[in-house]
C-alpha cells in the first residue's frame, strides 16, 4: 500500500510539471540564445585601410598570456555610397580584433596579408532594431574565427 501511494504521488508530480510546460508562456522561461536579440541591420559595402600594425605588450600574470606575440590592428572604413547614419563616424578608427575580441598574432598577420596600407574589401552593418552590438563588420578576405595560433602550445 505504501509503494503504491509513493507511486501515485509520483505520477501526480509529473502531471503537474507536464502542465505547467504546456501552460507556462515561452516568454517567461529564460532565453540564453535570445540574449541582446532578435536584431536588424542594414548593410553597407566599402572597404577597409590598414592604418597601423603595432605589437601589444603580453600581460604579466602567465596565465593570461596569448600563446602569440599580440598586436594592435587599427583602420578606418570608407563606404562605397554616401552614408548617413549617427552610429558611423568617418574619420574614427577602430580596431580589428579575432573572434571574441582576442587580438591576432604575427602568423594571422601574414597568413591574411594584414599589414599597414592594406585595403579589404568589407560590409559594415548598422543597427536597425534590437539591442546586439551597435556596429559589426564582414571582412572579405580575412577569417576573425580562424584562431589556429591558439593551436599552437
Amino acid at each position: 500500500m505504501v509503494k503504491r501511494v509513493t507511486h501515485m504521488r509520483f505520477l501526480t508530480f509529473l502531471a503537474f510539471l507536464a502542465l505547467v510546460s504546456i501552460l507556462l508562456p515561452e516568454t517567461a522561461l529564460p532565453q540564453a540564445q535570445r540574449a541582446g536579440g532578435p536584431c536588424s541591420y542594414e548593410n553597407y559595402p566599402g572597404a577597409i585601410s590598414i592604418i597601423a600594425v603595432e605589437p601589444i605588450p603580453q600581460p604579466k600574470n602567465p596565465s593570461a598570456r596569448l600563446p602569440y606575440q599580440p598586436y594592435r590592428v587599427i583602420f578606418t572604413f570608407a563606404p562605397a555610397k554616401s552614408l548617413a547614419n549617427s552610429l558611423f563616424q568617418p574619420t574614427k578608427a577602430q580596431e580589428l580584433t579575432l573572434s571574441g575580441g582576442t587580438p591576432p598574432g604575427p602568423e594571422f598577420l601574414k597568413k591574411y596579408g594584414i599589414h599597414p596600407g592594406a585595403s579589404f574589401k568589407t560590409d559594415l552593418h548598422l543597427i536597425t532594431s534590437g539591442t546586439c552590438s551597435p556596429m559589426v563588420f564582414t571582412f572579405h578576405g580575412i577569417d576573425v574565427y580562424d584562431r589556429f595560433e591558439f593551436k599552437k602550445r
